[in-house]
């Protein structure tokens, strides 16, 4: 996009790629359709912030602001002394506050609002209520005529269903 936000280029990836392979990519095509990438800062979501990607872009020389893989463990929020507390424009309440950490490079913003915290636990309850309906498919297919009775076969679906949930519930987070 441009300083006013309209669009000036766009496209549309490989859907069974994984966002974390595109930002070379995305990065490639940007500098291909905007002539002056100095200073300019790349924001993403957790799912293109691994390591090696920001590696690369340091190495490019952009700054960018990305969403942690990693969750702060309780000791790390204990020792952010400096929390403010703002409101959104609809007067809830969010906790922000910017510190280092000693073994990264990086400036860290920690944000904790309720309203994020009701939206994770919903998605978590989601993905658990599919879990337990593909649990209870996986059930029925056991004691239906013709459905899947080979206990390998039973223990696959089972792995399956389990792995997807964990790769859901590790996005969410």
């Amino acid at each position: 996009i441009n300083s006013a936000g309209f669009i000036r280029h766009s496209r549309v990836y490989e859907g069974d790629k994984a966002d974390i392979a595109t930002v070379e990519d995305m990065i490639n095509d940007l500098e291909v359709h905007n002539n002056n990438t100095k200073d300019k800062t790349i924001v993403m979501d957790a799912g293109f912030a691994s390591d090696e990607n920001l590696i690369f872009l340091d190495k490019k020389g952009y700054k960018y602001i990305c969403v942690s893989r990693q969750r702060l463990n309780e000791d790390v929020i204990k020792s952010i002394k400096a929390k403010h507390t703002v409101e959104d424009r609809l007067g809830n309440k969010i906790e922000l506050a910017i510190f280092n950490q000693a073994k990264f490079n990086d400036t860290w913003m920690y944000v904790k609002s309720e309203q994020k915290r009701i939206k994770e636990e919903s998605m978590t309850i989601k993905l658990c209520d599919r879990f337990e309906q593909e649990l209870q498919s996986i059930d029925n297919a056991i004691h239906k005529k013709g459905g899947t009775k080979q206990i390998e076969k039973v223990w696959e679906r089972i792995g399956r269903c389990r792995k997807k949930t964990v790769m859901l519930v590790a996005d969410t987070q």
